[in-house]
């Protein structure tokens, strides 16, 4: 949906709340972190900050990108020409590609509104950062970031991710996406080569997050891999197994 002013729903009752997403779901977080650190400085929290960015729309009123994400966002990519990004011609399949392929292939304002609305969700993860620094609590909180699939921006002659055709595609770059753990003091920084999959996060949180037990009728899929984490294993199917 639209970025601007968005319909929102806030306590059970759909709102259209003035601003822009990114920064309205960032200020939620940042309200219910202080809040609870505040109120019950030694319990701990969970929060998961879903941004809906840098899901399309990319253009807005015009076929512009600054119409639909901040201007000054999106100037500063005026000078980029994206040739990491080459706008490949489609395959075989070029009957079958999304609308948003045929909408932003070749189309730098679809580009210019992809990198905008990336670099704004970076700074509002800044946001967040920031305040478990000023709350003081940067080393007692583990920080995730990951998504819930790839994306092919001109890639593959396709805008979009597994169904940008039809039939699905499985290209590496509709399939692969970033996962970055973060516990300032705790893990050092490295990149890790083990596969792993999202339903693997849920298991190495709880794991992580220590004193969680599960009732043995609970079937979780998904395997932890804490102890890739801290650098301790690295074999494949790794970790505490939680599904049965």
């Amino acid at each position: 949906g639209n970025y601007n002013d968005p319909p929102l729903v806030r306590n059970e009752t759909c709102v259209n709340v003035k601003g822009y997403i990114t920064d309205i779901i960032t200020d939620d977080a940042i309200e219910f972190i202080t809040n609870h650190t505040k109120s019950a400085p030694t319990t701990p929290f969970y929060a998961s900050v879903h941004y809906t960015a840098p899901h399309s729309p990319y253009t807005g009123a015009g076929g512009r990108a600054d119409t639909m994400h901040p201007k000054e966002i999106v100037d500063l990519y005026s000078n980029c020409t994206f040739s990491f990004l080459p706008q490949e011609p489609p395959g075989h399949y070029v009957e079958h590609t999304s609308g948003l392929t045929r909408a932003c292939l070749g189309n730098r304002q679809c580009l210019l509104g992809y990198y905008a609305a990336v670099t704004a969700m970076d700074q509002n993860i800044g946001r967040l950062i920031e305040t478990l620094k000023n709350l003081n609590i940067e080393e007692n909180t583990l920080v995730v970031f990951a998504s819930d699939h790839g994306f092919n921006a001109g890639q593959h002659g396709l805008w979009g991710k597994g169904n940008a055709v039809y039939p699905l595609n499985m290209f590496d770059t509709s399939l692969k996406i970033p996962m970055i753990f973060r516990h300032a003091g705790t893990l050092e920084p490295r990149v890790v080569q083990s596969p792993v999959q999202v339903i693997d996060v849920a298991p190495t949180l709880l794991e992580y997050g220590g004193n969680f037990s599960f009732p043995e009728n609970i079937n979780i899929a998904g395997n932890s891999f804490k102890a890739i984490l801290e650098g301790k294993s690295t074999p494949f199917g790794y970790g505490q197994k939680f599904n049965t």
